[in-house]
């Protein structure tokens, strides 16, 4: 029910109204046709019905003229029985004048009939035979009781009028029969004339029809081969291709299916070319990823020279632009040129300023070679962005080296402070008493090597407080967090040695230790 609700489409009168419009026109030619064939038809149907009535009414003729010439001769012949006019009542006579005014009737309408065919004009004559005939008939009916030789006479001459009447008759009668069969060849021709101009006019129609079909087909072709043409070249990747300015014209100019083919053309190729966008846009972010990547990677290794650094990140730079062939870039760090040098004189640069925390200030510039487009930019702001973040990463990379760098340093300072000290200094696990570090004065004042130290404990060198005091004595330096105190060591070779002992408490992570620092006060 829907459907049949549906307004249908537009371009549906493409197909409908040239194919109803045909129709209409043979159907009218084809009424108007038979319509005049109808009125000739009937004349002629007409003409046949008086033809065959002027028959009827000849041969009505001819049958009552014999009828009365019999009679008349019957009467002649039986002339005994006829009286004379001086003798008989004269009963034949109206008989006789009563028959001979009906065939005058008849006479009359035959001459009509003769009126209306062509030939010569036998009625006239017949009139004039009648006539005669009928005066002939009546002197030979009045002298029916002469002699024989009389009586024979006015019978032949009778006779002959009655013959001249028949054979104007039979001419009437052939005058009509040629006269219709004028008629129905006139008949047979109209119908074939008739039959040959719808012919011809539904061959005219029939080509007619062909060569709009021919046209509409071609035209509708031709658009659907621009449509099909333009839908490859989009398959084939071609997002621009000759045809598509045809497609557009079929949108503006056309209403109807082949429109609605066209936008579906277009917005197929807008499809197309915003998939080609986001993919570009996808495969310009991935490159901006691989570089920072590629760029943090280098970066985390810090046995890489700071120079040999950004060279590495100047050759990574180029491929993560847009047309890495037109790219150039160049770095000036601690007043050294590396990479392309013109880059940062080029019109269509980008340079971000980066340092190491020393407050000296280096230069990074990437440069096209090649003017963009216009009303283009020659970097995106996505780009803009990857440089200033790997200026960003240098800065902190450079940074992060130095203060490493400056911690390195102190530590090796400490180091140095701590090893070359006069006092003993040792470090000591709280839990198990161990020797965790010992500088070379308490290894030469203990007489042990290092090594030894490393595995030994606090209670190995004692020489003063039994298990239990020291164990207390470490009890307060935890609770305390420092203690100082007089002790005695045991060395090596088995000599003790009075001590200076300062503990404080100190932590490594997870881990609780004791920083020890003594002095030999005696040896013994």
């Amino acid at each position: 029910m829907k459907l049949l609700k549906q307004e249908p489409p537009r371009y549906l009168l493409i197909y409908f109204l040239p194919v109803a419009l045909i129709v209409v026109i043979a159907a009218t030619f084809s009424l108007y046709v038979l319509q005049g064939m109808r009125e000739q038809l009937a004349d002629i149907n007409a003409k046949q019905r008086h033809d065959i009535e002027s028959i009827d009414q000849t041969n009505q003729f001819s049958l009552e003229l014999g009828h009365i010439h019999q009679w008349a001769l019957a009467s002649l012949v039986n002339g005994s029985g006829v009286p004379s006019a001086q003798n008989a009542p004269g009963a034949e006579r109206p008989e006789l004048l009563k028959r001979l005014e009906r065939i005058d009737a008849l006479l009359q309408k035959l001459g009509e009939v003769e009126h209306h065919h062509e030939g010569a004009d036998h009625a006239t004559a017949a009139r004039q035979d009648f006539q005669a005939y009928t005066q002939s008939l009546v002197h030979a009916l009045e002298q029916a009781n002469a002699r024989p030789e009389e009586r024979l006479r006015l019978m032949h001459e009778a006779t002959g009028h009655y013959t001249r009447i028949s054979e104007h008759a039979s001419y009437v009668v052939s005058s009509i029969l040629r006269d219709a069969e004028a008629t129905e060849q006139q008949q047979f021709a109209l119908t074939n004339q008739r039959a040959r101009m719808l012919t011809l006019v539904g061959a005219l129609i029939g080509c007619v029809l062909m060569l709009g079909w021919f046209l509409v087909s071609r035209a509708v072709s031709q658009r659907l081969g621009t449509l099909s043409g333009a839908v490859r070249a989009l398959a084939n990747g071609e997002t621009n291709p000759q045809s598509m300015g045809q497609v557009q014209q079929l949108v503006r100019r056309s209403d109807g299916l082949m429109a609605e083919m066209a936008r579906a053309c277009l917005a197929f190729r807008d499809n197309i070319v915003a998939r080609e966008a986001v993919q570009t846009d996808l495969a310009e972010r991935v490159k901006e990823q691989a570089c920072l990547y590629d760029i943090f990677r280098m970066t985390e290794e810090d046995d890489i020279r700071a120079d040999t650094l950004i060279a590495q990140v100047v050759a990574r730079l180029p491929a993560a632009m847009r047309h890495p062939d037109e790219i150039r870039a160049h770095a000036l760090f601690d007043g050294r040129s590396i990479g392309w040098p013109q880059a940062p004189q080029l019109p269509h640069a980008l340079s971000i300023s980066f340092d190491s925390g020393d407050g000296t200030v280096h230069q990074l510039t990437v440069a096209s070679t090649r003017p963009p487009a216009e009303g283009t930019r020659a970097f995106l702001p996505e780009k803009e962005v990857l440089i200033e973040a790997v200026g960003t990463r240098l800065s902190s990379v450079l940074r992060r080296r130095r203060a490493k760098r400056a911690e390195q340093d102190n530590q090796a300072l400490m180091d140095i402070m701590v090893e070359e000290s006069p006092y003993a200094i040792e470090l000591i696990d709280i839990e198990s008493l161990r020797f965790m570090a010992v500088n070379a004065a308490a290894c030469r004042h203990l007489g042990y090597r290092r090594e030894e130290l490393l595995g030994m404990t606090l209670a190995d060198v004692q020489g003063k407080f039994s298990p239990e005091e020291f164990r207390a004595k470490v009890q307060a330096v935890v609770a305390d967090g420092k203690a100082s105190f007089e002790n005695r060591l045991r060395r090596s070779d088995g000599l003790a040695i009075d001590v200076q002992v300062d503990v404080y408490e100190s932590q490594r992570g997870q881990r609780k230790i004791m920083v020890v620092m003594w002095s030999e006060r005696t040896a013994r």
